[in-house]
């Protein structure tokens, strides 16, 4: 037995420190066809022999047993299969034996490299075992009110620096002629999510039974508008939309409605025009957030299904709001 292990000592010694799967050739100006040295490898001669003869002769080496090699990340640990991560470096081997002049008499020995492949895919297994994916923060609207869930992050493996160790631990272990290695501890990162409680942006929440609406900056409330909703005949829509447009003085054309038979086919902007002085468009046909001369009209149920605020409160929420802010309305 130590004589079988000194001997696996003895080729794993080959390894080389990085993790290749090929070796460039060594050989002179003019490469021999065959092999001009004494080289005995297993017991049998290769002089003479050509370089598809000498590959023939290399591919029947075998990697040697290899104990399993344990990884321990996070809270688990997990088992690596180290010899399916060691190669024969043919290539190395063969431009070895085709590399030596005549009159030299040696023993080839096997010569092995780590597979970068082999431990990147161990690695990448797991790395899916490992990983929690962070948790965004959500917009919730109940009793009327904004509130927020907690963001949480998440958890991923430290990839390159797992290789890294884990190709050292099994190039240690070669030259431990497969003698168990130490169990590989590898670190793992936080992952931030992505919408967190600080950076989740405004929220619009109208309340139609209060005839209010408030603007939220993340969870705290920031301002408060009172606003006319739709008629019992128009009502207001109740759901989840989106701003999808702004208009800075927004002109209005008439809907051909029955409600607009009596108006102009066209009115240019300006205070009297029935969108106001600003205009907020949702993802809803018809529907808008916008100004109104008609102070008188605030607080009921007056619209033709838009949400309108005073004149002087539509300018103040128009810059406040980006395209994209949600817009929850709720009864």
């Amino acid at each position: 037995m130590d004589l079988v292990r000194t001997a696996r000592r003895a080729a794993c010694a080959m390894v080389t420190a990085v993790l290749l799967l090929s070796a460039a050739p060594a050989w002179a100006d003019t490469p021999p066809t065959v092999v001009t040295s004494d080289v005995i490898l297993a017991g049998h001669d290769l002089v003479g022999m050509s370089a598809t003869d000498v590959r023939a002769a290399v591919l029947s080496v075998a990697v040697p047993e290899m104990a399993p090699l344990q990884v321990r990340a996070a809270d688990g640990t997990f088992t690596v299969d180290a010899r399916a991560a060691v190669l024969v470096d043919v290539d190395g081997m063969v431009a070895q034996a085709m590399s030596e002049g005549p009159g030299i008499s040696y023993e080839l020995l096997p010569r092995y490299v780590v597979s970068g492949k082999a431990v990147a895919a161990s690695v990448a297994t797991i790395s899916k075992k490992v990983a929690i994916a962070p948790v965004d923060s959500k917009r919730v609207v109940a009793h009327r009110r904004l509130t927020l869930t907690k963001s949480v992050p998440g958890r991923a493996l430290d990839s390159q620096a797992a290789i890294a160790a884990v190709a050292a631990a099994v190039r240690a272990e070669c030259l431990a002629a497969g003698a168990t290695q130490p169990t590989v501890q590898v670190a793992t990162v936080k992952v931030a999510p992505k919408v967190t409680e600080s950076n989740i942006g405004r929220t619009i929440v109208v309340v139609l039974g209060e005839r209010k609406l408030y603007l939220y900056k993340e969870a705290p409330l920031l301002r408060t508008f009172r606003c006319a909703i739709g008629q019992p005949k128009y009502p207001t829509p109740l759901g989840t939309f989106k701003i999808i447009a702004k208009k800075s003085m927004p002109s209005w054309t008439n809907p051909g409605s029955a409600w607009g038979k009596s108006m102009p086919a066209y009115i240019a902007p300006g205070p009297n025009n029935p969108l106001g002085l600003r205009a907020l468009y949702l993802n809803s046909p018809g529907i808008r957030i916008h100004g109104t001369n008609n102070i008188g009209s605030i607080g009921t149920p007056a619209s033709h299904g838009c949400m309108r605020l005073a004149n002087s409160d539509i300018v103040k929420l128009y810059p406040l709001v980006p395209v994209g802010t949600p817009v929850y309305i709720v009864k």
